[in-house]
């Protein structure tokens, strides 16, 4: 029962802001809160509102179903490429970033003439905040997040760190490459965080998320991107980790590593939860948009750590074909005044985030391309 503990309060906080929404005469005037959770690695076969038997994810069902569930919803097939897109608004080929990852010290970045989405909210008047995976170039200090628009972040440079020491091992699993790189790669701001380890990546992200919400000024609207480690592998000694507790309620998966894997979706899923009490803690979430989206698709090659599954699609990350680039997501918010759920099949690329999300902040005109 405890499993379902949060996911009983998230259906009762829905239909709570619901109910008082469209009670009131008038709904607030100030712009919208805006919180995007980007998970990375996650498949389309990881997660129940997709129909898993395998991994229940209580937290996001409860939203994707009570929101517009996106059902033909497309990304690019690796990390870096995607994250310039959603930042952006713009194809990846416009910005010289659709080949691969951006590596661990290489010379490369998001372009600074680039507008990214916390510097368009930021004209706007909003508090922006990230969390979690920058994966948009480091390599000096001009192109990290809080010179890009965020007014503060704690996170992560490259593209994966272990989930409990949050060290950054290069190459991957795999690949047979004979320049290497090791460090912790851990940031507050712009500087290194030398005193926290230990903690698993996704609950330190999430408490920093939720300790963001709890000091937020409610007058202010707020940008909050939060963009988790969850589900990606972390580094070769030990590419899948979650909490025992976690892993331990998947006993009946034979696959020792799906299992692990699982742990992993299942501490997304409550991070989503967590993030959602946290807005009803602070009485925002009548006047907050709340989006959840994969970077692409899941890692299905168990030789270099992928358990995910994109069943029924054909493909995995790294490839064009579905199982790389159709990815599942949703948009939450009392705003949308739903009177049913939705299941949209109009055909979304993550590069309309920016104009869709500037649109609702209160502006209607941006150039996506």
């Amino acid at each position: 029962m405890a499993f379902y503990g949060t996911v009983f309060f998230l259906l009762t906080a829905i239909c709570y802001v619901i109910l008082s929404s469209t009670a009131q005469e008038t709904i607030k005037t100030s712009r919208p809160h805006i919180i995007f959770i980007f998970a990375d690695d996650l498949g389309w076969n990881d997660i129940s509102f997709h129909g898993s038997p395998q991994i229940p994810t209580p937290n996001l069902d409860a939203l994707a179903s009570s929101g517009i569930l996106l059902n033909n919803y497309y990304a690019e097939r690796l990390c870096t490429p995607s994250r310039a897109a959603l930042l952006t608004g713009k194809y990846p080929i416009r910005l010289g970033l659709q080949h691969f990852v951006i590596k661990a010290n290489e010379p490369t970045a998001l372009p600074l003439q680039e507008k990214t989405m916390a510097q368009h909210f930021k004209e706007l008047g909003y508090a922006t905040h990230m969390v979690g995976k920058w994966h948009l170039g480091y390599h000096r200090k001009e192109y990290t997040p809080t010179y890009r628009g965020f007014d503060s972040f704690f996170g992560y440079y490259n593209g994966y760190i272990d989930h409990y020491d949050y060290t950054h091992f290069y190459p991957p699993p795999g690949l047979k490459i004979p320049k290497y790189f090791f460090g912790v790669d851990l940031h507050n701001g712009s500087g290194a965080v030398k005193n926290v380890r230990g903690q698993y990546a996704a609950d330190l992200f999430t408490e920093k998320a939720k300790n963001i919400i709890q000091n937020h000024d409610e007058s202010q609207p707020l940008f909050l991107y939060l963009a988790h480690l969850a589900v990606h592998t972390g580094n070769d000694q030990m590419p899948l980790q979650a909490p025992p507790d976690l892993v331990n309620r998947f006993g009946h998966i034979e696959n020792d590593s799906r299992r692990t894997f699982a742990g992993m979706v299942s501490a997304l899923d409550k991070s989503v939860g967590d993030v959602f009490q946290a807005l009803h803690d602070k009485d925002m979430l009548s006047n907050t948009i709340f989006v959840f989206s994969s970077d692409n698709g899941g890692e299905t090659n168990e030789t270099i750590g992928g358990y995910s599954s994109n069943y029924p699609l054909r493909g995995k990350k790294w490839h064009v074909w579905e199982g790389g680039v159709r990815i599942p997501g949703f948009i939450w918010s009392p705003l949308l005044q739903l009177q049913e759920p939705r299941v949209s099949m109009q055909l979304m690329h993550i590069t309309d985030w920016l104009p869709t999300l500037y649109s609702a902040a209160g502006k209607i005109t941006i150039t996506p391309f």
